[in-house]
């Protein structure tokens, strides 16, 4: 059986594209599309014969790369994006969810915290040996918590499992980056230069982004490192974005900050 057509949106859509075993599912940008192609779709009875030649094409197109991309890049596909977001009737651990499994779309080893686990108060995991990185999650407008956070995660992983501080590579993930206005920027100045610990800030549209463009992202390759001076990971993002140049995306925060 062909579908032409799934109802699920860009949240969930850029997943599935990535699991589709032939690269077939993109985005109209309302919903997710199977291309057929030019060539109408053959239905063949299920004999063995044809269950056998189904199975050889399938092992010959798993390998196969991804090109393009799922949806593209622009203010109205962010802006669909942030819509639907704010209409999901979400609970606590909606934010923790959906950035593991954009996490564990580009490539990477992700846990989250269970619920009600008042033991472990670290959001996110993250492995890509002998990198490990820790993510606090901030879908609200606390700004200066995840810092304090972040630097509590470092000092449990390294007194309670004994992982030394350079091998722990921390993240704090915004729905948008903080204004400019805010200290968030100036205190992640200060932590890399007190402690010389750099705090990579990251966006869900930023994560989107690179999952919409099929990009196979570990950890180690981030670099979304940004303060005071040079508050903007759009350069981060470029360089795991095939060499696309992004456009400038002014209705919500997801490369650099509101004014």
């Amino acid at each position: 059986m062909v579908f032409t057509n799934i109802t699920f949106g860009p949240i969930n859509g850029g997943r599935s594209s990535r699991r589709c075993p032939v690269g077939a599912i993109y985005s109209n940008g309302i919903s997710a599309v199977i291309h057929t192609g030019e060539c109408e779709v053959n239905f063949l009875p299920a004999t063995p014969e044809n269950i056998e030649v189904h199975n050889r094409q399938m092992s010959e197109l798993v390998g196969c790369q991804h090109i393009g991309q799922y949806l593209e890049i622009d203010e109205d596909s962010v802006e669909v994006l942030y819509g639907k977001l704010a209409e999901q009737q979400t609970e606590a651990q909606f934010p923790n969810l959906i950035v593991r499994n954009l996490f564990l779309v580009l490539g990477n080893k992700c846990i989250i915290r269970r619920r009600g686990d008042v033991y472990f108060r670290i959001d996110a995991i993250i492995e890509d040996n002998p990198v490990i990185g820790v993510a606090e999650i901030e879908f609200h407008k606390d700004t200066l918590e995840p810092p304090r956070s972040i630097l509590d995660d470092i000092a449990v992983l390294s007194s309670r499992y004994n992982i030394e501080s350079q091998h722990v590579k921390p993240f704090i993930v915004f729905l948008e980056l903080p204004n400019l206005r805010t200290e968030y920027w100036r205190v992640i100045k200060d932590i890399k230069d007190v402690l010389g610990i750099r705090v990579h800030s990251l966006t869900l549209g930023a994560l989107c982004t690179l999952a919409w463009r099929f990009s196979n992202a570990s950890i180690d390759s981030f670099d979304f490192y940004a303060d005071v001076n040079s508050p903007s990971i759009k350069r981060g993002v470029e360089s795991l974005y095939a060499g696309a140049q992004l456009p400038d995306i002014t209705q919500h925060a997801i490369f650099e900050p509101l004014k």
